[in-house]
């Protein structure tokens, strides 16, 4: 029996919503063989209009699929009773109201979760790589100084020798000289002098050596030792371990670049925005759903300037001239760059294999509707094939086509006050994505390079595009992890599979008794408004109309025909009020709500009533505790979407980077269960921790610029710009020397004060103790010191003192004849 045409039926009042659902599942199941009747245009096209088919019929079925979960959560957050309960309530009468509980948690939900998640905290973060690698030029630089600082300690080595042997030789040759002209060995010793590294004396003159010309040198210094193998070895590992300290700090100086790269493309492609979407499925859905990233060509504005005024001209700049009117003038420049997205996928549109364990394992289809505008834009990118493009605006571009729709299409468009799909009014073409593992050989059909499908029985990872018969395009995943671009996770996680439990779920036994009280504390407040009057119609007097009451009413009545006049003709009674045990029941059930969802109501505003509530250790205490929650849902969006869904912007990003920003050894930090944790205690302890270091012990150890670091990132946490307030690195750099140098400065002017004091006490103390000696102190022949004159001749020695020279100068300069023996 074939069912009537869907665009025109005629309901009945007992033709139920319940009974138009059963109808759309029944058209939907005979629309299944047609659909899979229609022999496409490729295998490709089969292959995936059959797994659309499949999934469908699994989601659809009651009992195991959960598409009447969605349809029943998106009621309650709005405020719908379901069909067959709306149904009894009008068979029932009295009132509809309806206690949106779950509306109420899910919107706190939300905000608990988009004030971490969308807060001043970043969510996220990136790891530098804990042992970076060190320069090749700065290895080289390293391996230089150690060359040269051997070579160095080396020459000073063999220098030191050489310098001793020329002065043991000069020694040898000053005893020989004084065996030969009679000079005790004493004296000779004592006549040696310091050094030889001094000039020439030249030739002796008249039998007497010509006096020195230079003062005498101190002797050669000892002879340093060569190289220490274990010293070096510990001097290279300290240069190495510097120069990886330095590495370490330029990894984290880089890996904060990367972070604003990556949030600047996060923002630019739409992420946060899906984001904030996604957060408020979470709550609501059995599975929330975000997509991305995937590579769309945005057109962007740039206002170019024709220029500005000089500096030089400045002066004689006037508005009267249209020429420098002009330069001022911006002309707007359009341009096409592709772009990193993301998009919130809503739970209705998104199909996966059947019995899988991990979202990450199955194929994903999901369902989307597409303008003709949109296709045509399709023409010009790269990747999608022209023919089938234009073969889909010739069959579909005027009235649009919908080949897949589901049984909730109708009744979700009516819940998203949307025109509904099936009549398509607006000419939208529906499309399928899919993206999973398909044959080979399919691929090869589709013109996949064969270069790139080694074997066509095989499964490869692919990202196809369909729309009625037709593969508008096909390319093998770019993902080098070989994943689809859809995240899935649930505010409850069921282990075993990828949908879980949102708060309708949890709270649909506490929804349906709040309706239920409200409805009846409604009614009876109604009834209880007023007074319900009595009216006996055989006592009323003729004319007279029971059903007007007005005030200073006059009633006519007749006496009772049967004698019975004890009876009034009109009574009043008031209805019992039972408003306040239905308010503490609603009251009870609703703290009960608090309970099972772990989303207090103090936690989205509403002040507690006693308890702990009226302090406010206690109330940080019970934020505390509520948190406990909000930690476990962080911890799923943490490692379904965050983790992952990061991972593809990094593997993008190193697949189309070419400035070298990215090394692949930095690691994703997802930091939304630490914000969660942290949110309430952080900055309390950041506090607590200024002041536990504000002493001089602890300035000593984290320094200026260590405190300068800690008072920066204070200041970011609480709000304020801490690059603006605490000076920067170089800024501290700069004060740290000038610190410096002012300290030695300083201990120059005290050094130099010493020596003066020391010179005044020398000048004083000096002629008091020469006059204490006295002259008759000098011993005959000698002279005090600084004394001018000849000095006695040296026994054996003839004509020395003749010279003026002193005995040491002219033994050694005899000796060597007079040359420089130094080294």
């Amino acid at each position: 029996m074939a069912l009537p045409n869907p665009a025109l039926r005629v309901v009945g009042r007992d033709d139920t919503a319940q009974q138009v659902q059963v109808r759309d599942s029944a058209r939907a199941q005979m629309a299944a063989p047609t659909a899979q009747a229609a022999i496409p245009a490729s295998a490709l096209a089969g292959f995936i209009t059959d797994q659309y088919i499949l999934m469908r019929r699994h989601r659809d079925t009651i009992g195991r699929g959960w598409s009447d979960r969605l349809l029943r959560a998106l009621r309650a957050f709005d405020g719908v009773y379901d069909p067959e309960i709306a149904a009894e309530i009008r068979k029932f009468g009295g009132s509809n109201v309806y206690a949106r509980v779950i509306a109420m948690k899910c919107r706190g939900t939300s905000s608990l979760l988009r004030d971490v998640y969308l807060g001043t905290d970043r969510p996220w973060g990136i790891s530098p790589d804990p042992n970076p690698a060190i320069p090749p030029e700065i290895m080289q630089a390293i391996n230089t100084f150690m060359q040269g600082t051997i070579k160095q300690q080396v020459d000073a080595h063999f220098n030191a020798l050489r310098m001793n042997q020329a002065h043991q030789q000069g020694v040898m040759a000053a005893h020989a000289y004084g065996a030969a002209t009679g000079i005790p060995p004493e004296q000779v010793d004592a006549a040696i002098p310091s050094s030889f590294s001094g000039p020439s004396q030249g030739p002796a003159v008249g039998g007497q050596l010509p006096a020195p010309t230079t003062p005498a040198i101190p002797p050669p210094p000892p002879v340093p030792p060569l190289p220490d193998a274990s010293k070096l070895r510990d001097a290279y590992q300290a240069l190495v371990e510097d120069a990886r300290d330095q590495a370490k700090r330029k990894a984290v100086e880089q890996a904060k670049i990367v972070e604003d790269k990556l949030d600047s493309i996060l923002s630019k492609g739409g992420f946060y925005t899906a984001l904030a979407e996604f957060l408020v499925d979470l709550p609501l859905f059995p599975y929330a759903v975000i997509k991305g990233p995937t590579v769309r060509i945005k057109t962007e504005v740039i206002w170019a300037s024709a220029g500005l005024p000089s500096a030089s001209n400045i002066k004689s700049f006037t508005p009267q001239s249209n020429q420098q009117k002009n330069s001022f003038i911006k002309t707007p420049k359009v341009v096409d760059t592709p772009m990193l997205c993301w998009e919130r996928v809503s739970p209705f549109d998104i199909y996966w294999t059947p019995g899988v364990n991990d979202i990450a394992d199955a194929n994903i289809i999901q369902r989307s509707r597409l303008t003709r505008a949109e296709i045509n834009d399709l023409l010009d990118l790269p990747g999608y094939i022209e023919e089938e493009v234009r073969a889909v605006l010739e069959e579909y571009g005027r009235g649009g086509i919908v080949d897949n729709w589901d049984t909730t299409d109708a009744e979700r468009a009516v819940l998203e006050s949307r025109e509904d799909p099936r009549f398509n009014q607006s000419g939208l073409i529906a499309c399928l994505e899919f993206q999973g593992n398909a044959q080979g050989q399919a691929l090869l059909d589709m013109g996949i390079d064969p270069k790139l499908i080694q074997d066509p029985l095989r499964d490869y990872h692919c990202n196809a595009w369909l729309i009625g018969r037709h593969i508008i395009k096909v390319q093998l995943s770019p993902s080098p992890r070989k994943r689809h671009q859809y995240y899935v996770t649930s505010f409850e996680k069921v282990p075993g599979t990828p949908v879980g439990n949102g708060l309708p779920d949890l709270l649909q036994d506490i929804q349906t008794v709040a309706n239920a009280t409200l409805r009846s504390l409604v009614n009876n407040l109604s009834i209880a408004s007023g007074p319900q009057v009595t009216v006996n119609d055989d006592r009323l007097g003729d004319g007279e109309d029971g059903e007007e009451m007005y005030p200073w009413k006059r009633w006519h009545v007749k006496s009772d025909p049967f004698g019975n006049n004890t009876e009034p003709a009109v009574s009043f009674f008031q209805p019992q009020s039972n408003a306040s045990d239905l308010i503490q029941v609603y009251g009870s059930f609703s703290t009960l709500a608090d309970e099972i969802s772990a989303i207090p109501k103090f936690a989205t505003g509403t002040p507690p009533q006693g308890g702990l509530g009226r302090t406010a250790s206690g109330l940080s205490l019970l934020m505390q505790n509520s948190a406990k929650i909000l930690q476990t849902v962080a911890a799923n969006i943490d490692r379904d979407v965050m983790d992952g869904l990061l991972s593809g912007l990094f593997d993008m990003v190193m697949l189309t980077d070419d400035s070298g920003l990215l090394t692949g050894e930095e690691k994703i930090r997802v930091l939304g269960v630490k914000v969660a944790m942290q949110r309430e205690t952080q900055r309390a302890r950041q506090l607590e921790f200024l002041q536990i270091t504000n002493n001089p012990v602890d300035l000593q150890i984290t320094g200026l610029k260590g405190r300068a670091a800690v008072l920066r990132e204070v200041a970011e946490e609480i709000g304020m710009p801490g690059e603006n307030v605490v000076p920067s690195e170089s800024a501290m750099d700069a004060k740290e020397k000038q610190a410096e140098l002012q300290q030695q400065q300083m201990a120059q002017q005290q050094a130099q004060l010493q020596a003066q004091q020391q010179t005044q006490q020398s000048s004083i103390a000096g002629p008091l103790k020469q006059g204490s000696v006295g002259p008759a102190s000098v011993p005959t022949g000698a002279r005090q010191p600084g004394a001018s004159g000849n000095s006695s001749p040296v026994p054996g020695a003839p004509g020395l003192g003749a010279g003026g020279a002193s005995p040491r100068t002219n033994i050694m300069n005899t000796a060597t004849g007079g040359a420089n023996t130094g080294a």
